[in-house]
């Protein structure tokens, strides 16, 4: 990836959800909005969930419109018109809009590029699921997938799902980042005897947090006898209270254990203590608890049908499964086998991760000159 010595830009990153609320998405904006003010841009978050006025040097700009319960997404014209007075007023030179699973005023924004002519990118960070119907049925109203700006996925998996919702150009990849060194925590003295499992996920029936209950379950008695493991779930959701009940009635409570959210440097210690990272869903588009654990060497088993596989491949950094049978047994592969678990663990921590930063933010800048130069002409990019 090319390093850019363009002007600075001013620039936009429209969402629907961000901090407070806690996610891959939310992490990444806060991430890529400081790294970039950090390059010398201008950058702003606009988004409708309430909370603080800005984050470090990164100035955020919440949207206050009526949200729908429960998936807290915008439900009003007056967010729509709200976020337009904030485009009209700030001039940026560059909106970029951050779609999830169903996204309204990330597609206010989109549409409201258009309308004013201002360069822009859309990059899809989740599975669509039915929201690709809604946005079929929009491109035939609008023509919105063939509007002259820059379409990305965070992986070639989820640029399929775009790909059916009616984008027909091209489709860029821009990964997450992440920076290695950070994630690269020294580890416990192994100990083939204690085997620590470890997931972080938000804890919803999209992440299928009772299913991998369940798998712990039915591999339980196929662990060897002197072997004592635990699981650890680092999250909170609607699932909790389910998770609880479950692990009571199956027995599990020695074993498993719900720490709720942790920040980051808490999540660093407990990868530190730990042998294995897991991670059950199976709508996963790219998975950045999945790489932040494959940076601090830990073996990753994972389901093979999401953009996991753009950095974890099969037999190298970890295991891959097909479904929930399938995982209990990748994991009984490694819980049993502990040359297995170490030769993965080792090669995670001598090779290093290529989704650094450095290289997602390279790209994201060569993306929005591209996105300038298909609105303005290549002048507007020099």
């Amino acid at each position: 990836m090319a390093t850019f010595n363009h002007a600075p830009l001013k620039i936009a990153l429209v969402c629907d959800w961000y901090l407070p609320r806690i996610g891959g998405i939310e992490s990444h904006l806060k991430e890529l909005g400081t790294r970039l003010t950090r390059k010398g841009h201008d950058v702003h978050v606009i988004t409708p969930i309430p909370g603080t006025k800005k984050t470090g040097d990164l100035k955020i700009i919440r949207i206050s419109t009526p949200l729908l319960p429960y998936f807290n997404v915008m439900i009003s014209k007056k967010g729509i018109l709200s976020l337009e007075a904030v485009l009209k007023s700030e001039k940026y030179d560059l909106v970029h809009c951050h779609f999830s699973y169903i996204s309204p005023f990330a597609f206010a924004g989109l549409c409201l590029m258009k309308k004013h002519h201002i360069p822009g990118m859309i990059t899809f960070h989740s599975f669509l699921g039915e929201f690709t119907r809604v946005l079929r049925l929009m491109d035939r109203i609008t023509g919105w997938a063939r509007w002259p700006f820059v379409f990305s996925a965070v992986s070639d998996r989820i640029s399929m799902e775009v790909r059916q919702a009616g984008v027909s150009g091209e489709i860029e990849t821009l990964p997450n980042g992440i920076d290695p060194q950070y994630w690269a925590v020294p580890r416990k003295h192994p100990d083939p005897a204690h085997i620590q499992l470890v997931s972080v996920m938000r804890l919803t029936m999209r992440k299928r947090p009772l299913h991998l209950i369940k798998i712990m379950h039915g591999i339980r008695k196929k662990i060897h006898g002197h072997i004592f493991w635990k699981l650890i779930i680092i999250g909170k959701g609607f699932e909790y209270t389910k998770m609880r009940r479950l692990i009571k009635k199956l027995d599990l409570g020695s074993h498993i254990i719900l720490m709720g959210a942790l920040p980051q440097e808490k999540i660093k210690q407990v990868f530190s203590q730990s042998d294995i990272f897991v991670l059950p869903s199976i709508l996963e588009s790219f998975g950045i608890a999945a790489l932040e654990a494959r940076c601090a060497g830990l073996p990753v088993v994972a389901m093979g049908h999401g953009g996991i596989r753009s950095f974890i491949r099969h037999g190298k950094e970890g295991l891959l499964a097909d479904n929930d049978m399938d995982m209990g047994v990748k994991l009984l592969e490694l819980i049993n086998d502990d040359k297995r678990l170490r030769q993965i663990s080792i090669h995670n921590r001598s090779h290093p991760c290529p989704l650094t930063w450095k290289k997602v933010l390279a790209e994201h800048e060569r993306l929005y000159y591209k996105s300038m130069a298909l609105l303005n002409g290549p002048e507007r990019s020099l």
